[in-house]
Formats: structure tokens, C-alpha cells, sequence
């Protein structure tokens, strides 16, 4: 008989950790930049608001929609870039991101297990802030669900950036880059717990922020399960189209 035969093989742990080639100052440095272009961007519109500039150009600083518009796209941009670099800094492959196959009968499991937990999470914290914090709004309409038009080709730039572009950029970016990261840092509970949370701050309006930090954490579950980024970007576009639909009216 081997040596061996009798040792147990290693149990595999439930949520394992993605190896990347990234390090934490790495991480670090992304977000910084990350959280910044969105600030540095508002402090240069409030500056501009207050300078005697030509009419056209103060109506489309004072054109809300246009600088959210503005700000969103140079936010997805930012994230976009910087994921770019880190993948040609360290020649990672879409394997290293988390672009790999997945069992299509255990994803529909999870999502629907997902689901049914994003719902009842919700409804019960929803619940306890309520009534700790009578004057929050719950149900407070996203600001920048329509950044680019209610309707004609603005409501489609909208749908597209909510339902494609933002579900594949940001799970690249927080599911394929950061987490793994983080995980390894600070172990898989904080790990999982920091991304979500960055994830969430970054929405800023109070309720959206509690519904997208339950939303990331299941995410983040579905993308260590499945060993791929892939069905949590499906997932993620699935929920922003319920959530565009009703805003946009679609859905009653």
C-alpha cells in the first residue's frame, strides 16, 4: 500500500479564494483613483457653475442629467481603464478574472436561492431602519436610473448602460479584481464584506446603498461558488433590468 493511501485528501474550503497576481497596494491604488474622479469631477462642476462663462456652456453645466451623465461615464471609464492596466501589467489571462465556464444547473440553483434572500434581506432591513430612522426613505427612486434620457435614444443609452455595460465592467472590477485580493489580506469573511461595501458606497443614495451591499455580498458568494465572474454578471444585469423596468415604467 502507498504512503499515501491512508491521508486524507485536503477538504476544499466552501468559498475558495481566486489566485491573482494583483497585491493590495495594487487594489489600494485603484480605488483611490476610483473614488476620486467622481469628486474631483463634482468639485470642478461646482467651480464652473460660479464662473462667467458663455450662456451655452453654463446651460449644459447647469444641465444636471448631462453632468451625471458626464460624471457615470468617466466613473465606468475609470474602472474600465484601470482593470486594463492591471491585466497588461501582470499579462493575466480571462482565466486569472474569473472569465471560466460554469455548471449552468447550479448557477439557476443560486440564483433563485439568491433571490429569495436578496428579498427577504431586504424587506426585514429595510423594516428595522424604518423604524429605528422614521424619516428614511425607502423607497426613494434611484437618481441616475435615467441618466441619459427618459425616453427616445437617451432611455436606450440608459438601458444600456445599466443593464450591459455597468454589470460587466463593475464584476470585472470588484468580483474578478478586487475581492480575490481582499480575501487573501484580510481573509474571506472581510474580503467579502470590504467589497461589498466599497460596492455599495459608491451608489451613494442611502437605500440603494443597503439593497446593492445585500446584492454585492450574494454576489460575491456566486462568483467564489461557481469559480467564475461570469454568472454573477448575469445576475447583475438581471437585477438592473427588473430594477430599470419599474423605473423607466415598463413594470407596474
Amino acid at each position: 500500500m502507498q504512503a499515501e493511501a491512508g491521508v486524507k485528501k485536503k477538504r476544499q474550503p466552501w468559498l475558495p479564494m481566486p489566485e491573482v497576481p494583483w497585491r493590495i497596494r495594487d487594489v489600494v491604488m485603484v480605488l483611490a483613483v476610483t473614488i476620486l474622479v467622481p469628486i474631483v469631477l463634482a468639485i470642478a462642476w461646482f467651480g464652473l457653475k460660479h464662473l462667467p462663462l458663455p450662456t451655452p456652456l453654463l446651460n449644459g453645466i447647469n444641465n444636471k442629467q448631462l453632468v451625471e451623465a458626464i460624471i457615470d461615464l468617466a466613473t465606468l471609464a475609470t474602472e474600465f481603464c484601470l482593470l486594463f492596466w492591471l491585466v497588461k501589467k501582470y499579462h493575466a489571462t480571462r482565466q486569472t478574472l474569473g472569465l471560466n465556464g460554469f455548471s449552468w444547473w447550479r448557477f439557476a440553483l443560486f440564483v433563485v436561492g439568491g433571490l429569495l434572500i436578496l428579498t427577504t434581506s431586504v424587506i426585514l432591513i429595510f423594516s428595522l431602519v424604518v423604524w429605528l430612522v422614521p424619516s428614511f426613505n425607502a423607497d426613494q427612486a434611484q437618481n441616475n436610473a435615467l441618466t441619459y434620457g427618459n425616453s427616445g435614444v437617451g432611455l436606450w443609452l440608459s438601458f444600456a448602460a445599466a443593464v450591459v455595460v455597468a454589470p460587466i465592467v463593475e464584476e470585472l472590477y470588484f468580483r474578478g479584481l478586487i475581492l480575490p485580493v481582499l480575501m487573501r489580506r484580510f481573509g474571506t469573511f472581510f474580503g467579502i464584506f470590504l467589497t461589498s461595501l466599497v460596492f455599495a458606497l459608491l451608489h451613494f443614495q442611502p437605500n440603494v446603498v443597503i439593497y446593492t451591499f445585500i446584492l454585492a455580498i450574494i454576489l460575491a458568494i456566486i462568483r467564489l461558488r461557481l469559480k467564475s465572474v461570469i454568472p454573477s454578471m448575469l445576475l447583475h444585469a438581471f437585477n438592473n433590468l427588473i430594477a430599470f423596468s419599474i423605473i423607466a415604467g415598463w413594470l407596474h
